[in-house]
């Protein structure tokens, strides 16, 4: 991969700091069946399987061609989605991970369940989770039909109980930052409800609300003509 002249391979000391500031900054992802694995940057450019073969956009990331289950990023430019399209019925373990300050951080899904065609999309704040605290983004688009039905946030670990909570539905009266009048009555899954409370969503549907800015209109008048 780093191209090594082979009169250099008995002594690599040249590209000796390469390589530790490459294995000290990267992140892996692995998957078992019956999923294939997709890496997806800000740009919306893509490594990864498609459905019938091998999309390589990213040339910071390493690839399994072969299985398309396992891609490592070395030395991350950008922000990544990882997405995870199930191949058949049944269930996937993903663990995950990256180093942080010279320690590792691991992550794991464990027995989640999938279907053909259903789209499940990791984004991981390494930073956060090093910390502690809940950094992992994921999304459900269990029928495929190209809409994320459900959202949730958690920390280093997901279960398959995980799964069945974003299933479930509350319905929720959202305000909008920055145009708060504009509400909207909402469904969202129940592992988000926290952090749509936390910017001041309420539970239930909104209220019916009289808009008092727009002038009522008046009635045109109605005369009956008399006879004659």
């Amino acid at each position: 991969d780093f191209n090594i002249p082979a009169d250099e391979h008995a002594d690599i000391s040249t590209v000796k700091k390469s390589l530790d500031i490459a294995a000290a900054n990267q992140q892996f992802f692995m998957l078992c069946s019956p999923v294939y694995l997709q890496i997806i940057n800000s740009a919306g450019k893509m490594t990864g399987f498609n459905g019938t073969s091998v999309i390589d956009q990213l040339p910071e990331v390493v690839y399994d061609y072969d299985e398309h289950k396992f891609a490592s990023i070395i030395l991350p430019l950008d922000t990544y989605k990882i997405r995870v399209v199930g191949t058949g019925t049944g269930t996937y373990t993903f663990p995950a991970g990256a180093e942080i300050n010279n320690a590792p951080v691991h992550f794991t899904a464990t027995d989640i369940p999938t279907v053909l065609g259903a789209v499940h999309e990791y984004t991981f704040d390494w930073k956060l989770l090093a910390t502690g605290k809940n950094g992992t983004i994921i999304r459900v688009d269990q029928d495929g039909d190209g809409v994320f039905e459900s959202e949730g946030t958690f920390g280093l670990t997901f279960s398959v109980k995980d799964f069945e909570n974003m299933s479930k539905k509350v319905t929720l009266c959202h305000y909008p930052p920055g145009n708060e009048a504009n509400v909207q009555t909402l469904s969202v899954g129940a592992n988000a409800v926290k952090a749509h409370l936390a910017h001041g969503d309420t539970i239930g549907s909104c209220p019916k609300i009289l808009n008092t800015s727009t002038p009522k209109s008046t009635p045109a008048k109605i005369t009956k003509e008399k006879k004659k």
